[in-house]
């Protein structure tokens, strides 16, 4: 009897780190479940935006405008502006954090108008 539930055990265990779930291959925009947020990407450059109702975007390969009630993104020849205040230069590889609203990071440090 005990081989018996050992076998069992040893079966289910086996199926249960078996049964792994893939994840779903990203969309644009892809869904920051964690955050509230969605990924939009231009130029090499990720911008992590908040998810709002009646936001509208579109991109190029140089460049992003994304617009919402109480957001406006516009990055064009390197420079980025939040709201029309410039925040300086970005480039390919940079990720722009506008999650915490009235506030900009770019590579996870504070980045302040210029």
């Amino acid at each position: 009897m005990k081989k018996i539930v050992l076998v069992v055990l040893g079966i289910a265990m086996t199926a249960m780190v078996s049964c792994k779930k893939e994840s779903p291959p990203p969309s644009a925009p892809e869904a920051i479940v964690k955050t509230g947020g969605r990924q939009l990407s231009s130029a090499g450059i990720k911008f992590l935006i908040p998810w709002e109702e009646g936001a509208s975007h579109s991109d190029t390969p140089d460049g992003l405008f994304y617009e919402s009630p109480f957001l406006k993104v516009t990055m064009g020849n390197g420079k980025l502006f939040v709201n029309t205040t410039n925040y300086g230069p970005v480039k390919s590889g940079d990720v722009v954090n506008l999650l915490n609203k009235g506030r900009v990071f770019v590579n996870d440090v504070e980045r302040k108008p210029q």
